[in-house]
């Protein structure tokens, strides 16, 4: 019996649902570094992408927050999530409409849905493989396809506290990964005003 125990306990991890998340980035002071592999060395390292996350409040039963992207080659941009129930919604800046782009019950109520003509399903989940250290909580995420009316399909892992860390594009018969997560780490925390 003692020899089975530790069986069990992988097939209960295994086969445990998680609660709905945050499944985007939204510790204020966050900064997540993205590259895209199918590059060349010297290229991938100059068009290197920047996410930090400015700022981070509850609101509406959920939590919004505001994001900086940048890069090497282009100016800042910046970006509002919001987050609820699993789901992800992006914000105008003026707070006036929504695009949710998670629908709420991600991953585990729903399993599939649509956005402006692009069809995405759940794949299942998965660990993330990528070039840095995450915690263990960090580490088990949901991959998603999405299958537009026009174009190549996508495929997305999503990690609990990250969002997108690895996106991957169909090429002819393969997938080839356009997007990876290779770096993690803070900045001080933004000054409220």
């Amino acid at each position: 019996m003692k020899r089975l125990a530790p069986a069990f306990l992988l097939l209960a991890l295994a086969c445990a649902r998680t609660e709905p998340g945050v499944f985007g980035p939204n510790e204020a002071g966050l900064i997540l570094i993205y590259e895209n592999p199918s590059l060349p060395e010297a290229q991938r390292t100059e068009q290197r992408q920047q996410l930090r996350v400015e700022a981070s409040k509850a609101a509406e039963g959920g939590l919004m927050v505001r994001r900086s992207y940048s890069s090497l080659s282009s100016p800042p941009m910046d970006l509002v999530t919001f987050h609820r129930d699993g789901g992800t919604a992006l914000v105008r800046p003026d707070g006036s409409a929504r695009l949710q782009v998670l629908p709420e019950g991600f991953p585990d109520r729903v399993r599939s849905w649509e956005v402006q003509g692009t069809r995405y399903r759940v794949l299942g989940r998965a660990e993330a493989r990528l070039p840095l250290t995450l915690p263990a909580e960090q580490r088990l995420g949901v991959w998603v396809e999405a299958a537009p009316a026009k174009g190549p399909r996508t495929r997305v892992l999503y990690l609990p506290g990250l969002g997108e860390v690895e996106s991957l594009v169909q090429e002819g018969a393969g997938w080839i990964c356009v997007n990876r997560l290779v770096s993690r780490g803070f900045a001080d925390a933004p000054i409220r005003r």
